[in-house]
């Protein structure tokens, strides 16, 4: 329904601001546009109780010249297909246009040529636009002209083109003219931007999309239980990772100098699979480089509750143990011992138990350079 009034259109919520585009010549005129929709929540697919087909979308646009002065636009300007000029931004970012607005994308007649004073000139037929004249339509549904499908938040706008001039040149028969090339606006006024959701429950689980992450799915919907390991997000909560628990190995060292319990030891576990940090020491490997230049996964100290002891929960794959005694607690001063083993592939569930041999290290004879240590090939044995 269109209309031409002097008054505005009530009885609907969420009107736009106003607000017009950047356009050639001089200032847009006073005229605003309006979008209105009849609620902000319309319902796409099936609902339980609801009737067999989408809810319809209904919306309004109007024009109100909200100057002190009448406007002379393009003759056709009131007349333009208001309920076809709206453009829907889908949940997925694209835009959604009418198709029957590419039907109406027409090429119109050249300007005509009028005597105007004592030249001809090209000109444009005009309308007039009094001060509070509004031109609307009001659209039933936008499902009529609008493929609407999807569910999510559409946001949408009207752009309405327009051509202004300030005054009229001649009037022949009957319609008024002004010379085409003293427009002083040429361009688009749009509407600010409105929000409205379109919401369904396919699955019929009783939760609606877009909360709904899968609704195809009766079995996946907000509050399920995430069942970990089946490759979907059960609770559409990403947050809630989707990951079978691997149990953790366990490594129980116990640092022993001959038969006495030692405290103090540091330990550190080092990545030992393929391309790790100590995959690149070729050859024998050795301890000191590694343990000066690799970061360490874990690391601890024996002692504490259980004397000369360091217990580890860490997850199953393959280890290198480096330990490290220093018999006076000073760093670096040249009789800190190195010892290292590797753990080979730990288990799921299980635990390494092992020693740490402590053997105090002679200082070299004169003139000789101090090798470095190298791995044990043993390895510690393994438990239940």
């Amino acid at each position: 329904m269109r209309t031409l009034l002097s008054r505005r259109i009530a009885g609907l919520v969420g009107l736009a601001a106003i607000c017009i585009s950047a356009a050639a010549y001089a200032d847009p005129p006073p005229i605003h546009v309006n979008l209105v929709f009849e609620k902000t929540t319309y319902s796409l697919a099936v609902l339980p109780g609801s009737p067999p087909e989408p809810e319809p979308i209904q919306f309004a646009v109007t024009l109100e010249n909200t100057g002190l002065q009448t406007l002379f636009a393009q003759e056709d300007f009131s007349k333009s297909p208001l309920e076809l000029l709206v453009t829907f931004v889908g949940p997925d970012g694209k835009g959604v246009i009418a198709p029957k607005l590419g039907e109406l994308e027409t090429e119109g007649p050249p300007p005509r040529i009028l005597l105007v004073g004592d030249a001809y000139v090209q000109v444009d037929p005009v309308e007039s636009l009094s001060p509070g004249d509004i031109a609307s339509v009001v659209v039933p549904d936008a499902h009529s002209f609008y493929q609407l499908n999807q569910c999510g938040y559409y946001t949408a706008k009207v752009r309405v083109p327009i051509r202004t001039y300030p005054v009229v040149s001649r009037t022949f028969g009957g319609i008024n003219y002004a010379d085409l090339d003293s427009a002083n606006f040429a361009g688009v006024l749009e509407s600010s931007p409105v929000k409205i959701l379109l919401t369904a429950d396919a699955d019929n689980d009783g939760s609606t999309c877009p909360d709904d992450c899968d609704d195809a799915n009766p079995a996946i919907f907000p509050g399920a239980a995430e069942i970990a390991g089946n490759g979907m997000d059960d609770d559409c909560n990403p947050t809630t990772l989707d990951v079978v628990p691997v149990t953790p190995a366990r490594v129980l060292l116990t640092a022993k100098k001959k038969r006495t319990l030692v405290d103090g030891v540091i330990v550190r576990l080092f990545d030992n699979s393929r391309g790790s940090c100590i995959s690149q020491f070729k050859g024998k490997k050795k301890v000191k480089s590694i343990w000066l230049s690799c970061t360490s996964l874990f690391d601890g100290l024996t002692g504490g509750s259980n004397p000369g002891q360091l217990s580890l929960a860490v997850p199953p794959g393959s280890y290198l143990m480096i330990a490290e005694y220093d018999p006076d607690a000073t760093a670096m001063n040249g009789n800190e011992v190195l010892i290292a083993a590797s753990l080979g592939k730990l288990k799921s569930g299980k635990l390494k138990k092992g020693a740490i041999n402590i053997k105090e290290k002679r200082p070299p004879r004169s003139g000789v350079t101090a090798e470095e240590e190298e791995i044990a090939p043993d390895l510690l044995e393994e438990e239940e």
